[in-house]
Formats: structure tokens, C-alpha cells, sequence
């Protein structure tokens, strides 16, 4: 709490992720070698988009509604890739991935 001996200031927090996303998915095997694994605990459908550190998309995959989505990358090189997964109501949540 504020005292008269301290200073105050409000803090507005901006730009959080959903906490109710950070629960509903999440990665499995990371880092990896050929591929890891998605989960996603609601059932709903998602899109689920890589892309590689520089932005180029390496694999989309529309309408996916399994809890566990297996997401095979063995041909890709070594690296970074971004996995982004938007819901059906349009929420987004972003995860990094490394293959080794």
C-alpha cells in the first residue's frame, strides 16, 4: 500500500495474454528434434500457424480441433520457429520453439 513517505504510482498493465490461454495449450517436447507435440485441453477449433524466426511460414493448419496435435518438422532446418495458435473467438497465443 501508499504512505505519505512513499511515492505512488499506478500501474496499468498492458499487452497481457489471456491467462485462460496460457492454460488451455501448451507444448510438449520442446526443445525438439523431428517434431513436438500441441496440446489443446478445449476441444475448440484452432489455427495453428509456424513460422521461422525470419517470418516465413514453414506449416498451417486450419480448423484443427484434436486435444493433441503432433507437428512434424523433421525436414526443417535447426532453429527458432514461432508456433501461433488463434482461436475460434479469435484469441491469439504465441509460443517459441526450438528444433535442434
Amino acid at each position: 500500500g501508499c504512505s505519505d513517505t512513499s511515492a505512488c504510482v499506478n500501474v496499468i498493465g498492458v499487452g497481457l495474454e489471456d491467462e485462460g490461454l496460457e492454460s488451455n495449450f501448451y507444448i510438449a517436447q520442446n526443445p525438439f528434434k523431428e517434431h513436438f507435440e500441441l496440446i489443446n485441453k478445449t476441444g475448440m477449433n484452432i489455427n495453428i500457424m509456424i513460422r521461422s524466426i525470419h517470418g516465413r511460414e514453414v506449416l498451417s493448419l486450419l480448423n484443427a480441433n484434436q486435444r493433441r496435435h503432433k507437428i512434424e518438422l523433421s525436414g526443417a532446418a535447426s532453429g527458432v520457429y514461432l508456433v501461433t495458435v488463434e482461436t475460434e473467438d479469435e484469441s491469439v497465443k504465441n509460443f517459441k520453439v526450438i528444433k535442434e
